[in-house]
């Protein structure tokens, strides 16, 4: 838990999105003693499963809105945009999964026209990426709570912003809520400010606009949500991230060095031994 708001404290300072948010998570948790490879998956995995759990709620409202606002052309467009970006990640996981021979020569011929980018490491990450998936495709239970507990996330932060309205006096639709609430958090996932600062605003209160809110409640709504959702992680993000440096990983290195080579050979030796008596 301290681990997660940490990482998100670090989203909302530095700009990086979901990606910035996965590398301090990542980091964090090989300090805490987690293997590489597993912390580097468990971090690609969470952001990657939440965004897909996000876009899906996105277009859940987009579809529940379809017939009152498909005559706005800023709705249409985001509209396609959401479903295209949903149906491309699934067909890459799908090839990543079922193909993940062919879709390797794919990638490394891609990468090799990259600068900076070594097609060794990123074919390594991705058949890593391959088995991860595989396995929790393997295990529907494990599954089944990676996507509950993802879409709980997003869930109870749109009730959040909708309680916020309705304490102005404005109770918005599901489909209106669900649709707003996705394009803003969609649009926070680019590197472009931390967590999104100042383009969630200036999308999220025209966007209510646009389906009948006030102009006083849209502002006031969001601004208020944004201080929950956003301002008041920095603190709690900050003290967590104290805790674990000063607490937890403070003690972590200290322990793994303070067994010397002679008395890790003497140990072996005498389980050597006692394993030959025996």
């Amino acid at each position: 838990m301290r681990i997660d708001l940490a990482g998100l404290a670090v989203n909302h300072v530095v700009p990086g999105g979901g990606a910035t948010a996965a590398a301090a998570r990542f980091r964090l948790l090989h300090r805490a003693g987690v293997r590489s490879p597993n912390a580097l998956s468990a971090a690609f995995i969470e952001v990657t499963s939440s965004n897909l759990v996000l876009g899906a709620i996105c277009a859940v409202g987009l579809l529940m809105t379809l017939t009152t606002a498909w005559s706005n052309g800023y709705y249409r467009t985001a509209a396609i945009a959401i479903l295209a970006a949903l149906l491309v990640t699934g067909t890459g996981i799908w090839f990543l999964t079922r193909r993940t021979e062919a879709t390797m020569v794919k990638v490394h011929a891609v990468m090799r026209l990259v600068p900076l980018i070594s097609a060794e490491v990123t074919g390594a990450f991705l058949r890593m990426m391959a088995a991860q998936i595989r396995y929790l495709g393997r295990n529907p239970r494990k599954m089944a709570f990676d996507l509950i507990f993802a879409a709980a996330n997003w869930i109870l932060d749109a009730a959040a912003l909708w309680l916020v309205l309705s304490a102005f006096g404005h109770n918005l639709g599901l489909g209106p809520l669900l649709t707003v609430y996705g394009a803003g958090n969609i649009l926070a996932t680019l590197p472009l400010t931390p967590g999104g600062l100042g383009l969630v605003e200036g999308v999220m209160v025209p966007a209510l606009l646009g389906f009948g809110t006030p102009a006083g409640v849209a502002l006031l709504g969001v601004i208020g949500w944004r201080l929950l959702q956003f301002w008041m992680l920095l603190p709690l993000g900050a003290a967590a991230y104290l805790s674990l440096t000063l607490g937890t990983f403070e003690k972590t290195p200290t322990t793994a060095i303070r067994v010397r080579p002679q008395q890790f050979q003497r140990r072996r030796c005498g389980t050597l031994k006692r394993a030959a008596v025996r």
